[in-house]
């Protein structure tokens, strides 16, 4: 069974950086997005490993207006189980278990395809960026080397509405449906109170 730990192996210093007019619909999408929200479908492949699984997500970056940035995954098929941060820790409660294990979030973060796309650096810092079709479709290719080797992002009506990364040891596909931009969330959405009689595993102390 894949952990969806796996999945945040998923973000734009808003600096000066010239652009090609086709990255531009790109750069300025992730620039202008404060906030996203979207129902879910993930496929992730590790070795001979499938797992398809589905919910919803939250997404808030770090902006002058949010000084708390976070996600919150909430997972409903094939099994229960949420992944939240609120941008310094990361909980992984899966229901079934009755377990939550609590994570220094910056441990994940460089081998994250969506902390990569959904931060508060603009995208062209980050990545070599190659339209595919203009305004439908880019690949990513990161600046720094890591388990990340590519990510492309795919739009429709002017919308993100998936996201696929490819890693050294398998594939992440991340289809977006519903999708809700720069919504106002509250703070609460990315921490996690853990209910009583579940075993806690806090890796942070």
């Amino acid at each position: 069974m894949l952990k969806k730990v796996s999945l945040l192996s998923a973000l734009a210093t808003v600096m000066f950086v010239p652009t090609f007019a086709n990255e531009a619909f790109l750069v300025n999408y992730f620039n202008d997005l404060a906030t996203i929200q979207a129902d879910f479908e993930q496929t992730v492949i590790q070795q001979k490993n499938k797992e398809i699984s589905s919910g919803e997500l939250k997404i808030r970056k770090k902006t002058a207006k949010n000084s708390i940035a976070g996600f919150y995954f909430d997972y409903t098929m094939p099994f229960e189980q949420k992944l939240i941060s609120d941008g310094k820790k990361l909980w992984h409660y899966d229901v079934d278990l009755e377990q939550v294990v609590i994570k220094n979030l910056a441990n994940f973060e460089q081998d994250s395809p969506m902390f990569m796309i959904f931060n508060n650096q603009s995208l062209n810092t980050q990545f070599e960026i190659k339209t595919l079709k203009n305004e439908s479709k880019y690949r990513l290719t990161p600046k720094k080397k890591g388990d990340i080797s590519s990510i492309e992002i795919e739009f429709n009506k002017g919308n993100i509405s998936k996201v696929s990364a490819k890693q050294t040891n398998g594939s992440l596909d991340l289809k977006l449906s519903n999708v809700k931009m720069n919504a106002n969330i509250n703070n609460s959405v990315f921490t996690l109170k853990v209910p009583k009689g579940v075993d806690v595993i806090d890796e942070t102390k």
